[in-house]
């Protein structure tokens, strides 16, 4: 009986010690998976970051000469069909700077770093509004501190993805986003009533990996979910679930 009672005591603290191991395995896993998500986003927003730049210092620059070049043709021309021409370009050349700006704040989000998540996202819809005859809100269903940057980055990036997709393919009236952090976790959602798709159809072509499986994976690796439900005809909705801690003031 002393013997198989010491060897019951012997398997359980085998089995204690086996699930312990196991544990602490999937601790250094997610910490793994957390670097390797901070080293890949960071990479990301660098490079995002240097074609900003790249773009605001050689691209908006040339084309504002070219502007201004056509300026002073627009003063030489005699022919009114031809300065008509000449100010039709100037207003072309308008535009692409205009164009190139908003691409350039989109890749760097100039107020992330600085205000948050909540004023980025508030900024973003706006441009929204500027551009297209869509109503947008944004609606705060609990407070949203400021959270750690790579929370906020992807997020941001998340909501970025989800009003940028129902923009350009879902024509939609109205987009709302809802954002809230309960019980250390930050929990957002992106609805639109456009035309909608198949979500099952959109994730099996070769460029998902680019919008919708990229936001899946992205915050799968930060512990997070991102869900998205959405049919032809009746609108998208992109929720999503990371967990946070908010940074002390």
């Amino acid at each position: 009986m002393g013997i198989v009672l010491a060897w019951r005591a012997e398997r359980e603290a085998s089995l204690r010690q086996q699930a312990q191991e196991a544990t602490e395995r999937v601790a250094r896993s997610r910490e793994r998976l957390s670097y390797y998500l901070q080293r890949i986003t960071r990479a990301q927003e660098s490079e995002r970051e240097r074609i900003a730049r790249e773009l605001h210092d050689d691209t908006i620059q040339a084309l504002v000469l070219v502007g201004r070049t056509l300026d002073a043709l627009a003063g030489r021309v005699a022919d009114e069909q031809a300065r008509r021409s000449v100010e039709e370009a100037r207003a072309q050349v308008d535009a692409a700077i205009d164009g190139v700006r908003r691409l350039v704040r989109g890749l760097r989000p100039p107020m992330l770093a600085h205000l948050g998540l909540v004023p980025s996202v508030e900024w973003l819809l706006l441009d929204v509004r500027r551009r297209e005859p869509i109503a947008t809100e944004l609606r705060l269903e609990a407070p949203v501190p400021r959270l750690p940057g790579e929370a906020e980055l992807l997020a941001f990036r998340i909501i970025q993805e989800a009003v940028r997709n129902a923009e350009l393919h879902g024509s939609p009236s109205a987009i709302v986003v809802r954002l809230g952090v309960r019980d250390g976790v930050l929990e957002g959602s992106v609805e639109d009533d456009g035309r909608g798709f198949d979500v099952a159809e959109a994730l099996s072509r070769e460029d998902a990996g680019l919008g919708l499986q990229g936001m899946f994976e992205r915050a799968q690796l930060a512990g997070g979910a991102v869900e998205v439900v959405s049919q032809p005809g009746r609108g998208t909705t992109v929720t999503f679930r990371i967990p946070v801690e908010a940074e002390s003031s």
